[in-house]
C-alpha cells in the first residue's frame, strides 16, 4: 500500500508526501461517482463482511468477495515487503491510514482512501475493519493540478533563458548565463556541475565552450569530444537525450579520483540541425525523471534558439568586414533585429495570457464538465504561442520575408468566440466587462488564414485590456454592404472597442509602424515596443484586408479590421 504513515495518537496519518486528503462526504458522494465503504476481514485477511459501497467500488458481487483474500484486489503497486509492513503497523499501533490503488474486476484501477484498524468480534476473535471511499477523481485532479503547475514553472525558467541579452555578449557569456539559470532550479535535482559543448562542423567534433563547476581536470580532458565518443558524443550522434545513473562503461573519459556520478546529456537542436550538447551532472544512482527530461529538452531547445541567432550575428558581421559601409548597414540591421527579439515577449505574452488564465481557472474551480472547454482554450492559446515563436525564429532581417498563408473560408462567429474566451479571466481580474456583439444570425464568412485572423483578434483584445483601466471592451463583427455592390456583401468588419486611454490623432497612422507606441511614457508603463499592431497590419494586408483605428485621448479607441467576405 503506497502510503507511508506516522503514528498520531494511537492511530496514523499520511505523511506530507501524500497529496490526497481525506475526502468529505460532499466531495465523494455529491457527484454520484464515489462511495463510502465499510468492510471486515478475518485474521487470515480474507473478506467476511462486505457492504454495497465496497462492492460497487471494486466491481465484485457480494458472493465473489466473501471468503476471498485481500490480494484479490492487488494492483501490483507495492512489494510484498511494503504490504507486510502495513499489516505489521496495524498490529503494533492499532490502525493505519493511507491511499492505495485497487484493481477492479473489470481490470480498471481505482484509488481508495482507507483506514485499516484491528478489532475483535463478539467471540473475541481478531478481525480487521477497513473504512474508506473511492477517491479516484481526487487523485486524477491532484495529478493534473501538479502537472499544470509544473508546466507553468517550466515556462517561467525557459522564458528567462530566452530573455538572456545577446548584444555585446559572447557566445560563452550567453551560455554561462543560461547555466546560471539552470543550476538555480532546486526542484530539478541535479548537481551544481555541467557544461555546454558546441558542435564544430569543420572538425566534426564537440568543443567544451562553457562549463559550470567542472574543475580544470575534467575541462582539460573534455575540451574536445569526438562524435559518438563517451556520453556527450553519443547524445550528439543520435540526437537523443542520454541518461546515466553512474560512471559506467559508456564513460570513456575518466581520471584518477573521479567521484561517482550520473549524467543527463541533452542534444541542443535548432530545427533538425545539431548545435551542441547540454550536460548536467546527477547524484550517483539518480534515476531518470520523465518531467526533468522534458524540461531539460525544452531548455536545450531554448539554448539552440540563442545559439542560432548568435551564429547568424557572427556570420553577418564576418561577411561584411571588407567594406565599411556594408559593416555599418549590417550593424544597424543587427541592432534592429536584436530590438525585435527583445520585444518578442510582447507577442508571446498574448497567447500565454490565455493559457495562464485558463490554468488559473482550473486551479480555482473543481474539475467539472467545463474542464474540457477550458483545456481546449488553453491548448489553443499554446498553439498560437508556438506559431508565433516559429515566426520569430524565421525572422533574420528587417526586410519583408515571404509569409505562407493558408487561405480558406473562416467562420468569424467561431473564431471570435474562441479568441475572446481566452481573455475572460484576464478581463475579470481587472474588473472589466468583455462583451461580444453582432455574433448572432447569419454566419459571417471571410477568406483568410484562420490562425492569422485569430492572431489579429487576440492581439487587439489583449491591447484593449492592457490599456483599459475601467469600463468595458466590446468585440463585434458586421457585414459591409454598399450601393456600388448592389447590396452584395463585399467585406466583413471586425472591431474591438475599449474605454481606455485613447490615442492622439497624430498617432493613428504611426501606431501601426514597428516599435511604435502612443508615447515613451506609455510604453514604459505598459512594457511593450509596439510590435503587435505592426504585425496585425502586415497580416491584414497579406489577406487583402486593411486595419485602422478611431480614437481620441481619454475617450477609448475602436480598432477595426476589414477582410474580404465570401
Amino acid at each position: 500500500m503506497k502510503s507511508r504513515a506516522v503514528k498520531d495518537g494511537g492511530l496514523s496519518r499520511p505523511t506530507p508526501s501524500e497529496v490526497i486528503a481525506q475526502p468529505s462526504r460532499e466531495q465523494t458522494m455529491g457527484r454520484g461517482r464515489a462511495l463510502f465503504f465499510n468492510t471486515v476481514l478475518d485474521a487470515n485477511r480474507t473478506y467476511i463482511s462486505i457492504d454495497e459501497g465496497f462492492s460497487a467500488t471494486v466491481g465484485y458481487a457480494h458472493d465473489e468477495l466473501i471468503g476471498a483474500p485481500y490480494t484479490l484486489l492487488d494492483a501490483g503497486e507495492n512489494s510484498q515487503e511494503e504490504i507486510d509492513a502495513v499489516w505489521d503497523f496495524v498490529e503494533t499501533n492499532g490502525a493505519f491510514c493511507g491511499t492505495n490503488k485497487f484493481m477492479r474486476k473489470d481490470g480498471k484501477p481505482v484509488w481508495v482512501r482507507f483506514t485499516l484498524s484491528q478489532d475483535e468480534d463478539a467471540q473475541g476473535a481478531r478481525i480487521y475493519r477497513m473504512l474508506g471511499a473511492d477517491v479516484s477523481d481526487l487523485v486524477a485532479r491532484s495529478k493534473k493540478r501538479v502537472r499544470l503547475l509544473s508546466q507553468q514553472e517550466y515556462a517561467r525558467h525557459i522564458n528567462r533563458a530566452f530573455a538572456i541579452r545577446r548584444m555585446d555578449a559572447s557566445l560563452r557569456d550567453m551560455l554561462a548565463s543560461a547555466l546560471d539559470i539552470l543550476f538555480e532550479i532546486k526542484w530539478l535535482g541535479v548537481l551544481n556541475k555541467g557544461g555546454v559543448f558546441v558542435y564544430d562542423k569543420q572538425r566534426g567534433d564537440l568543443e567544451l565552450v562553457c562549463s559550470h563547476g567542472l574543475g580544470p581536470q575534467i575541462e582539460n580532458l573534455c575540451s574536445r569530444v569526438a562524435m559518438g565518443h563517451c556520453l556527450c558524443g553519443r547524445a550528439a550522434l543520435t540526437k537523443k537525450l542520454v541518461h546515466a545513473s553512474c560512471v559506467d562503461e559508456r564513460h570513456e573519459i575518466r581520471f584518477d579520483g573521479m567521484g561517482p556520478h550520473g549524467h543527463y546529456n541533452v542534444p541542443i537542436m535548432l530545427g533538425g540541425d545539431l548545435l551542441g550538447v547540454l550536460v548536467v551532472y546527477l547524484e550517483h544512482g539518480a534515476a531518470k525523471e520523465k518531467d526533468h527530461e522534458l524540461f531539460l529538452t525544452e531548455f536545450a531547445q531554448a539554448l539552440g534558439v540563442l545559439m542560432g541567432f548568435k551564429k547568424r550575428e557572427e556570420a553577418l558581421i564576418e561577411a561584411t568586414q571588407d567594406a565599411e559601409a556594408a559593416m555599418v548597414e549590417a550593424q544597424q540591421a543587427e541592432r534592429a533585429k536584436s530590438d525585435f527579439l527583445a520585444s518578442m515577449s510582447h507577442e508571446i505574452r498574448t497567447p500565454l495570457n490565455g493559457v495562464v488564465g485558463m490554468l488559473q481557472a482550473l486551479n480555482m474551480n473543481s474539475l467539472s464538465e467545463e474542464q474540457s472547454e477550458y483545456v481546449d482554450i488553453a491548448l489553443s492559446s499554446a498553439d498560437n504561442l508556438l506559431s508565433l515563436l516559429d515566426d520569430v525564429l524565421d525572422f533574420s532581417s528587417l526586410e519583408h520575408s515571404a509569409m505562407k498563408l493558408d487561405i480558406a473560408e473562416v467562420d468569424l462567429h467561431e473564431t471570435i468566440n474562441r479568441s475572446v474566451q481566452a481573455f475572460l479571466f484576464m478581463a475579470n481580474e481587472k474588473g472589466l466587462q468583455l462583451e461580444l456583439n453582432g455574433l448572432t444570425g447569419q454566419p459571417l464568412i471571410v477568406r483568410g488564414d484562420a490562425m492569422r485572423v485569430r492572431q489579429i483578434i487576440t492581439n487587439l483584445v489583449s491591447n484593449a485590456i492592457k490599456f483599459t483601466h475601467e469600463g468595458a471592451i466590446s468585440v463585434s463583427a458586421r457585414a459591409l454592404c454598399g450601393a456600388e455592390a448592389h447590396g452584395r456583401v463585399r467585406k466583413v468588419e471586425i472591431s474591438v472597442t475599449d474605454t481606455g486611454i485613447g490615442i492622439p490623432d497624430d498617432m493613428h497612422r504611426r501606431i501601426f509602424n514597428r516599435f511604435t507606441q502612443v508615447d515613451v511614457s506609455e510604453s514604459r508603463v505598459f512594457d511593450g515596443a509596439g510590435l503587435g499592431l505592426a504585425i496585425c497590419k502586415k497580416l491584414a494586408e497579406a489577406m487583402d484586408g486593411e486595419i485602422g483605428v478611431e480614437s481620441k485621448p481619454g475617450q477609448g479607441a475602436r480598432f477595426w479590421v476589414r477582410l474580404p467576405a465570401v
